[in-house]
């Protein structure tokens, strides 16, 4: 499996920030009953924009996309999080996944992550 990912951040306003991430990932996948391998490409896109709604509180909307290539499969949706600022470095949120696929670039996904979760973020 070889993956890339490119991410960023960019600050519009004092109370508006956005991010993007975009990653690729090939993996081969051997059969060896079949004596055989193939070898897919997927891809992953984010978009996200955080506002601040007061002082230390932030909601976060997400729009992601997974593309595979071979199957002509795309699946895509939204997320959302509520963010609590506890210091300037680090930050705690709760969310729920409207789509059912990981935006973790290694994940094998089974199409089962969707729902509520609960995120731990430290930032520089």
């Amino acid at each position: 499996m070889d993956v890339f990912s490119i991410e960023g951040l960019y600050q519009l306003t004092p109370r508006l920030e956005l991010f993007t991430k975009l990653a690729g990932r090939r993996q081969e996948q051997s059969f060896p009953f079949l004596q055989q391998s193939v070898t897919t490409d997927t891809w992953l896109a984010i978009e996200r924009l955080n506002v601040n709604l007061w002082k230390p509180l932030d909601l976060g909307v997400e729009f992601r996309s997974l593309a595979q290539k071979e199957s002509h499969d795309r699946k895509q949706g939204f997320l959302t999080e509520l963010m609590w600022r506890i210091q300037k470095y680090f930050r705690v949120g709760i969310g729920y996944n409207f789509t059912d696929f990981s935006d973790d670039e290694f994940a094998q996904n089974d199409y089962r992550t969707d729902g509520w979760f609960i995120r731990v973020q430290g930032r520089y």
